[in-house]
């Protein structure tokens, strides 16, 4: 019985490591169309992880399986090369050297143990060694000194023949790269398939995301947009369906003819003239830069809506060839993430529960989300005029102004929505001029 469970257990460990030989490979380049076709660089972010790396416009990002994270050739990635990978009997590490002194090269297991160790006394350039005697298994290399240090994973086919050997075998004075033709500008991210990538795209001011679950090899093409508010404030944007959305809460503290916005978080100002008086303020009455940019300001409803009234004009808040996100926007997106239809028109009502497709996986109080669409939701708060003039909810609602009027022109009344952190509902309701919510805008 005894036997039979170890051949079992034998049995099962081959078969997932077959698994980690046949993990995906997937290659991903960039390219940039619109106002821009140059990338410069990208930001990925695997949300399904939790990891994130950043590189040029003009590297490939390879997405690699968890357990192997390394090619079936070789791996490199510009000053460690390692081949063949897997390797069966003897393997090559190939490596740059920064700086002249002592050199450490430990190989371990998969539990830990080292079982190959070296220090080498090596002068600035590029040195090769072989290596062998590894048993079946996947491995970890590590490379260290004083101004550099390498990792891999390693994958042995090979059987223990009684010994393991590291051996010096080359020396070649200083090179910048050892990328290869197949390799180069290879950037590689762990990747198990079905994990979704936000991307963000960039070209001088210009951000685009995407949000995309990789099945194969591809190009994907940003199209840029120029969104940049009065005040010079440049805005990451998103497609979502037809739509594209700017990613970020709007901060602009003028129209766009200029016009200032008066800046205030004077309750009783707010609560006697929003209903003819542009009004903003950042959570808390906060000035600082990073509450800004990272939550955006809180804007009366006269700004969202930009309507004439009685004893004043509003005025466009978004940049030029974008418009406060109206209602009907706000159907078109909620239809697109899977939004019954019979619930798009529900008022004053909790619908859906689509809303964790918007939230931004961060700054929500204990209820991380997933933003699958991009749209980066963040939990502001409020400025409301009417509980003793407080700031509310700022890591556990958002809100959301619309352009839509609620009512008639004199009722002070706007469509907005909002999304709290416990449920997956997107709020749709009327509320008043005078409380300060967030502002998205969308491309005309």
């Amino acid at each position: 019985m005894k036997r039979l469970s170890i051949q079992i257990i034998a049995l099962i460990a081959s078969v997932l490591f077959q698994q980690t030989l046949k993990a995906q490979d997937y290659q991903i380049s960039f390219t940039g169309s619109g106002v821009s076709t140059s990338v410069e660089s990208v930001l990925v972010e695997n949300i399904t992880q939790g990891t994130s790396l950043t590189l040029t416009g003009q590297d490939i990002l390879n997405l690699k399986g968890l357990a192997t994270a390394i090619s079936t050739n070789e791996f490199s990635n510009g000053e460690l090369k390692v081949y063949p990978n897997p390797v069966k009997d003897n393997g090559n590490i190939e490596f740059i050297a920064k700086a002249n002194g002592i050199c450490t090269i430990d190989i371990y297991s998969i539990s830990g143990k080292k079982v190959i160790s070296g220090q080498y006394n090596l002068n600035k350039g590029t040195h090769l060694f072989q290596f062998g005697g590894l048993s079946t298994g996947i491995y970890t290399l590590s490379i260290k000194a004083d101004g550099y240090f390498y990792t891999a994973k390693l994958i042995s086919k090979g059987t223990d023949n009684g010994g393991t050997q590291l051996t010096y075998s080359g020396y070649q004075e200083e090179r910048t790269s050892l990328k290869s033709g197949l390799n180069t500008n290879m950037i590689q991210m762990e990747y198990n398939d079905g994990d979704r990538l936000i991307i963000t795209a960039s070209s001088g001011i210009y951000s685009t995301l995407k949000s995309i679950v990789p099945t194969a090899s591809t190009t994907e093409d940003f199209e840029f947009h120029a969104c940049t508010d009065f005040n010079g404030n440049n805005y990451k944007v998103v497609q979502i369906g037809d739509k594209w959305w700017m990613a970020e809460n709007l901060r602009a503290s003028k129209f766009n003819d200029g016009t200032a916005i008066n800046k205030s978080a004077d309750g009783i100002a707010w609560f006697s003239n929003s209903w003819f008086m542009s009004f903003f303020t950042y959570y808390d009455g906060n000035q600082s830069a990073a509450i800004a940019a990272n939550h955006g300001a809180l804007y009366n409803g006269f700004v969202a809506t930009g309507e004439n009234h009685s004893q004043g004009t509003g005025g466009n808040v978004c940049p030029t060839g974008w418009h406060v996100s109206s209602d009907g926007d706000w159907k078109l997106l909620e239809d697109h993430i899977g939004m019954a239809s019979d619930e798009l028109n529900l008022l004053d009502a909790a619908r859906g529960t689509q809303s964790y497709q918007l939230k931004s996986e961060d700054g929500w109080v204990d209820h991380p989300d997933n933003n699958i669409t991009g749209f980066y939701a963040l939990p502001a708060g409020e400025f409301n005029a009417t509980e003793y003039f407080k700031f509310l909810g700022k890591g556990n609602n958002a809100y959301f102004w619309t352009s839509t009027k609620g009512g008639n022109i004199y009722d002070g009344k706007n469509i907005y929505r909002s999304i709290n952190k416990k449920t997956g509902a997107i709020y749709r309701g009327k509320n008043k001029d005078y409380h300060g919510f967030s502002i998205r805008c969308v491309k005309d």
